[in-house]
């Protein structure tokens, strides 16, 4: 597709934050979402013939390019949310980077996609935009829906935990360069799978519904609100007294992602809760671990979800 074919299927009517107008803290900020923001531009760097990037996790030597997207926007979301231009300035970099190596050779991610919009949307400059639809269109431009979801479903045939958290990866990446029918359809068939198999349980099935609930009310609210509903329902059932889900930070990330933009008491609820354990599991550089793990895009999950409220 020509350029220009690439930016009209991106919608134009997006908020536009004027980069002149941005203006660094005066003071660190104290919050777990600033603390966040800081591991995250910190963590940022060159890592073989990754330029510009994130590893997989602190101390980790080789680059995670099927992450760093994730990484990205989360910094964008976090800019928007607090105003502190080292997050922006980072995902810059970042895509300037990215620009480069996928010219050249590099495979592309959903998390790229979803980066690349999130540039678009902050800043309004418009090859952000050529750049997510090129990197979707180089990703599945060549498949349906209906292969998309196949290939997903086959991809996880060992662990169908995963397969929701995998279709809410490229529904947000779809929704955001414009392919709505796209989106639609795949977002049909990820409903009916998951009321297909009910009986899909454990901390990543958890994980996937919390993501389809979150990349469906982005898709269209109205639309799948029994779908939205059914499943924010069985995610404040799984929020236990403590606040988490599972004692799971992922899936609690994402259970928080999704309740609170729910206009509903109980689901109002139950994020304000699983926001307060989220916060009190940072550990003191910023960054959150699970099972002993400490995966920068955990991070940037985490800190989508603490700047909730925030489009």
């Amino acid at each position: 597709l020509a350029p220009s074919t690439l930016l009209a299927s991106v919608p134009l009517a997006a908020t536009v934050v004027a980069l002149s107008a941005v203006a660094f803290p005066a003071q660190a900020g104290t919050t777990a979402l600033d603390r966040a923001t800081r591991a995250l531009v910190a963590a940022q760097g060159d890592f073989g013939d990754f330029k510009r990037t994130w590893s997989w996790r602190p101390g980790d030597a080789r680059p995670a390019p099927n992450a760093a997207g994730l990484v990205a926007a989360a910094l964008v979301r976090t800019y928007r949310r607090t105003g502190d231009g080292r997050a922006l300035e980072a995902a810059r970099a970042w895509a300037e980077a990215r620009a480069g190596e996928l010219d050249r050779w590099a495979p592309v991610y959903d998390g790229d996609v979803e980066a690349l919009v999130a540039l678009y949307r902050a800043t309004g400059e418009a090859r952000y935009a050529r750049l997510a639809a090129r990197a979707f269109e180089t990703r599945w431009g060549g498949a349906t829906p209906r292969e998309t979801f196949a290939y997903v479903v086959q991809h996880r045939a060992a662990a169908p935990e995963l397969v929701l958290y995998d279709v809410a990866l490229i529904l947000r990446a779809a929704a955001g360069v414009g392919r709505t029918a796209y989106a639609h359809a795949l977002a049909e068939q990820a409903i009916a799978f998951d009321e297909a198999h009910p009986k899909l349980s454990g901390v990543w099935a958890e994980t996937s519904r919390a993501a389809l609930a979150d990349a469906l009310l982005w898709l269209d609210a109205r639309r799948y609100e029994a779908a939205i509903g059914r499943l924010a329902a069985r995610l404040i059932r799984a929020i236990d007294e403590a606040g988490h889900v599972a004692g799971s930070v992922q899936a609690t990330a994402y259970a928080v992602r999704a309740l609170a933009r729910i206009d509903d008491a109980p689901a109002q609820r139950a994020a304000r809760q699983a926001r307060r354990w989220l916060e009190a599991q940072q550990a003191p550089d910023g960054t959150w671990s699970q099972k002993g793990e400490r995966p920068h895009a955990l991070t940037a999950e985490v800190a989508v979800a603490l700047a909730q409220g925030q489009p």
